[in-house]
């Protein structure tokens, strides 16, 4: 006696084919097997994980197109905000105090800048020049007052460098002889 159970069963003449064993024998009824429920072949399963890959992939350079650009907009931002945050009189007291650091031998050093007021102001544009080179920020003209008593106009040149860095340019008319 056969302890196998009456039931469909891969028929062993028919590949793909389903046969009903009656708990005794084969009978003559069959049927097309199903393909296994949920089972994919093994060319779907890599096509599927190929197209997620790939759409992986360009859901992240859409991310990077749209990332990369932001932070380097507010790395600019970030390498000018000091420069671009003075006002004319923190820029006449940065050129007090270099003219005075810097003065050698007969040269005659800004004592005082005042009544500053900006003449070309670029400070919302302003971005980091490239490597090397600098970037207008903006000028101011105030009344200067020399250590020799002189007293002229004196203008004030702000640059930011490529490393974010503050640079003055100072010029003056000729000095007006003080009165007496």
């Amino acid at each position: 006696m056969n302890p196998t159970p009456p039931g469909w069963y891969p028929d062993p003449q028919y590949a793909g084919m389903l046969r009903w064993f009656d708990g005794q024998q084969w009978t003559d009824r069959r049927v097309q097997a199903a393909a296994p429920a949920g089972g994919r072949s093994s060319g779907t399963r890599t096509l599927v994980i190929a197209l997620s890959v790939i759409g992986g992939f360009f859901v992240l350079s859409i991310l990077a197109a749209v990332a990369i650009p932001l932070f380097l907009n507010q790395q600019h931002k970030a390498g000018v905000a000091d420069v671009a945050a003075s006002s004319c009189q923190d820029v006449a007291a940065d050129a007090v105090a270099l003219s005075q650091q810097q003065a050698t031998g007969d040269q005659i050093p800004l004592v005082s800048l005042s009544d500053a007021v900006v003449v070309d102001d670029q400070r919302a544009t302003v971005r980091l020049p490239p490597t090397g080179s600098t970037a207008f920020v903006m000028s101011c003209r105030g009344d200067g007052m020399w250590k020799d008593g002189q007293s002229s106009v004196v203008t004030v040149k702000v640059y930011v460098t490529s490393e974010g860095k503050q640079q003055l340019s100072v010029s003056w008319e000729a000095p007006v002889p003080p009165t007496t």
